[in-house]
């Protein structure tokens, strides 16, 4: 009814249309009001903020806020998932501004959105007839290509998000730098901390990574003063990045103390050692203005990770660390700390690749009965096999882990009969 009714101020023979008619208006009119009018509404005020003056300035940062608010949230709802103490440090901001119920806020907040849009819609369908020539065909909105944002909306962003991460990292240097101690001092577990944050930090590096390129790309900067601005806050930006990322490489580094190395650990810490160095080249490209060698920084750093996880021979890196560890804790208990559960996971470890077998072979010596037998058994039977995949390929099935694996086998003399004594 509000879309007929809104049609009716550009026709004035709609009340006189027929039903499928009226459908007609009020469909093309829900498309209109959707998506046209608003977003020309909107253009339509973006070039009165334009003009110089206090409105101008206010406007901009309007405009600086709205584009900040959904960064913030995302980003706080990531990093209260990925630290307890934070997590409880927003909630405690939250509930003294009686907003802890961030669901409820949520949903109204987005019918409040829609609404508006909505109702800015029908206005300016109602409002603006249709054969007034559209102002938005002008050039204006082309200035500088891609650049439409002032300096305020972004260093409003900016700021805002480096406000957050000054939050989080101050809460971060107290409880997880400061020591375990420090961890259970709200009452939470080792265990909490060991288990939870590395990923959601990571992604909080990446969507960083990916907000400094959006706005380096769509804002104006215009004069040395907001050249220098932009520059400086991209930049105390990437250096708190790289305190997220620190944090991050240090629960992943608790956590494998705690529950041993994997693949997957591993590979995630590889990683974020190479997304350290992105965000190192993105600042040195940001402090000689040359963002667009972001590409190229990209593919060194990719290649960086591929490289490393074939250097340091992944499966052999986690048997080793496993096993030395496990090692050192069962003959010498009392002097080493275990804070770790369990004993060590054997059948995974002995589930690894050939490339692994090196490192294996020091289970044969393990204090438990249990262990080494299970890894004479394993470790004949890779050895039958190895043998055989060289007998069956010869030359052109050659690889240098298969080999390293013969030979560490080849040293210990009887491992194909698994009944030997």
């Amino acid at each position: 009814l509000a879309l007929l009714v809104a049609r009716v101020f550009t026709r004035r023979d709609g009340l006189s249309q027929g039903i499928g008619a009226s459908l007609d208006l009020v469909v093309s009119g829900a498309f209109e009001a959707g998506l046209l009018q608003p977003a020309d509404a909107l253009r339509a005020a973006a070039r009165q903020s334009r003009t110089p003056g206090q409105s101008a300035r206010g406007w901009a940062l309007v405009r600086g806020l709205l584009l900040a608010a959904p960064v913030l949230i995302v980003l706080t709802a990531l990093l209260t998932l990925a630290d307890l103490a934070f997590n409880q440090a927003v909630l405690d901001v939250l509930r003294a501004f009686g907003l802890d119920d961030l669901a409820l806020l949520t949903v109204r907040g987005i019918f409040a959105a829609l609404a508006a849009w909505a109702a800015l819609g029908l206005l300016t369908l109602a409002l603006r007839p249709r054969s007034a020539p559209a102002a938005a065909t002008t050039p204006q909105a082309s200035i500088g290509g891609w650049r439409f944002l002032g300096f305020t909306e972004a260093g409003v962003v900016l700021g805002s998000v480096n406000a957050l991460f000054l939050a989080f990292g101050a809460v971060q240097a107290h409880y997880l730098f400061g020591g375990v101690a420090n961890i259970t001092a709200l009452g939470y577990t080792y265990a909490d901390y060991a288990r939870r944050g590395f990923g959601e930090l990571v992604l909080v590096a990446l969507i960083v990574l990916a907000l400094g390129l959006a706005l380096q790309a769509t804002t104006r900067r215009v004069g040395r003063p907001a050249i220098l601005g932009f520059r400086a806050l991209i930049l105390l930006l990437v250096l708190q990045t790289g305190v997220l990322l620190a944090s991050a490489f240090t629960r992943m580094q608790l956590y494998e103390e705690a529950y041993g190395f994997t693949q997957l650990r591993v590979s995630v810490q590889v990683f974020m050692i190479w997304l350290a160095v992105l965000l190192v080249l993105y600042g040195l490209m940001v402090a000689i203005d040359r963002p667009h060698l972001i590409a190229l920084g990209g593919l060194v750093s990719a290649l960086g990770f591929i490289a490393t996880l074939d250097v340091i021979n992944l499966d052999g890196l986690i048997a080793r660390e496993n096993i030395a560890r496990d090692i050192v804790q069962s003959s010498n208990a009392i002097d080493v700390p275990r804070r770790y559960d369990g004993d060590l996971d054997y059948v995974y470890v002995l589930s690894l690749s050939d490339d692994a077998v090196p490192a294996l072979v020091a289970l044969l010596e393990h204090p438990e009965a249990d262990v080494r037998n299970a890894a004479e058994v394993e470790l004949s039977v890779r050895y039958q096999s190895l043998a055989g995949l060289h007998d069956k390929h010869g030359w052109w099935g050659w690889n240098w882990g298969r080999q390293a694996a013969i030979l560490a086998l080849a040293l210990h003399g009887g491992l194909d009969d698994p009944s030997r004594p």
